[in-house]
């Protein structure tokens, strides 16, 4: 085997160790310590009671008292920075100034419009009567009726009875004989009424030109339109007659007529446009 290497030698120790382990260490004096003076026990703080705890503003023992507020300055615009106690219903308390309301603000105004639509009404009314009493002067005036008829000037319709004659101040004349009563042939239409009557209508042109016909003519018998028959069995076309009557010359035709009741029967007889009509009865 190899043989180990001998270890180097050791490091002489230092003076202040105590030299070597052979020489008696000298003996160094120690002070015995001080002793500290005798104190009481500090006394433990005073538990703050529950009142002067909840108690807002009292600060705890042993803390510092808070700082009080400051007061708010104007936010910028002129309005404070104070907040407003709310209004009920979520609206701010703030008074607002309103005029008195007047109840009878709406019932007026309601009344005044009816009031106007009145006077619109009538002033429209009034326009019609003035423009169609114009309108009638304008067409029908200076005629009269004389001989067997009341005077027709004037008046909207020339009353008469039955066959009396209607006399107008260009010399025309027409007359309406009383109702008889008609039996209308098979072929006859517009019979349909509980009686039939027939009417005689003379025409006679007393004036110095020719009459030109635009005759109208109506029947109410008890407050209803009477029918008129049309009978080509007996000459009744059911219109009147369209051929000019020359001056002196007469023209008689007969008409007929489904009536509600045959004595009581109101016939009613135009001429012509510019005539009044006139309005026979029994």
């Amino acid at each position: 085997m190899p043989s180990t290497p001998p270890l180097p030698p050791l490091p002489p120790l230092p003076p202040s160790f105590g030299g070597r382990d052979d020489e008696p260490a000298s003996a160094v004096p120690v002070a015995p310590p001080a002793a500290a003076p005798l104190t009481a026990p500090a006394a433990a703080p005073a538990e703050p009671s529950r009142w002067e705890i909840k108690r807002p503003g009292n600060p705890l023992p042993g803390t510092a008292p808070a700082a009080p507020r400051r007061a708010q300055q104007p936010r910028p615009g002129g309005r404070s920075a104070r907040a407003q106690p709310p209004r009920p219903g979520g609206r701010s308390a703030r008074a607002q100034s309103r005029p008195p309301r007047n109840r009878l603000l709406v019932p007026g105004l309601v009344l005044a419009g009816i009031a106007f639509l009145v006077v619109v009404v009538l002033g429209v009314v009034f326009a019609v009567g003035v423009i169609g009493a114009a309108t009638s002067s304008a067409l029908f005036g200076g005629q009269a009726a004389d001989g067997g008829g009341p005077a027709a000037s004037g008046t909207e319709v020339v009353p008469a009875l039955f066959d009396q004659t209607v006399t107008y101040d260009d010399g025309l004349q027409i007359s309406v004989a009383a109702p008889q009563s008609f039996s209308p042939s098979p072929q006859a239409s517009g019979a349909g009424q509980p009686a039939n009557i027939a009417v005689t209508v003379t025409v006679y042109n007393g004036g110095a030109t020719d009459f030109v016909p635009g005759t109208v003519t109506s029947v109410v018998s008890a407050g209803a339109s009477g029918n008129p028959i049309v009978d080509p069995s007996n000459g009744m076309t059911g219109l009147p007659p369209a051929a000019t009557v020359p001056p002196g010359a007469t023209v008689s035709y007969v008409e007929a007529y489904s009536v509600a009741d045959a004595d009581d029967v109101v016939y009613v007889v135009t001429p012509a446009a510019a005539y009044l009509p006139a309005r026979f009865t029994r």
